[in-house]
């Protein structure tokens, strides 16, 4: 049977903080909810999501294209980032953010070259172009 489910109010959040499981999948969770007795610690968080993504026109893709698809909302080819596939820049989340005079954070257990995080401050056509990321 059908029930009309009124639509919860939602208020703007305060923050919202991202945390990305680079390389992560079902198979990982599956994994930890195995190894920690069908608990873990993202079970906590308010919100949790999925996103599957995949390159232009490559349905396996690398972290750059990957990366660039969630931070940027826009497809790419593998190896690109913060560039769409026309290698027009495609601005990031965060980038959304500073221009609407929100404050912003980028952390990282690696380099912020690296192809993931590079993916929300830069736009260059290679991942391997680390001094123009990090400029």
């Amino acid at each position: 049977q059908i029930r009309n489910v009124p639509e919860p109010v939602v208020q703007r959040p305060k923050n919202i903080i991202l945390l990305i499981g680079d390389g992560m999948g079902l198979s990982q969770v599956s994994a930890g909810l195995y190894a920690n007795g069908k608990k873990l610690n993202i079970d906590q968080f308010p919100v949790t999501g999925i996103m599957t993504t995949h390159a232009y026109r490559n349905l396996v893709t690398d972290s750059a294209a990957g990366a660039t698809a969630f931070a940027c909302g826009c497809k790419t080819k593998n190896g690109v980032i913060g560039l769409d596939s026309k290698m027009e820049k495609c601005f990031s989340i965060l980038e959304d953010a500073e221009a609407h005079g929100l404050s912003t954070g980028l952390v990282a257990s690696c380099s912020i070259t690296h192809a993931t995080p590079a993916a929300f401050i830069a736009h260059v056509e290679s991942r391997t172009e680390h001094e123009a990321i990090a400029a």
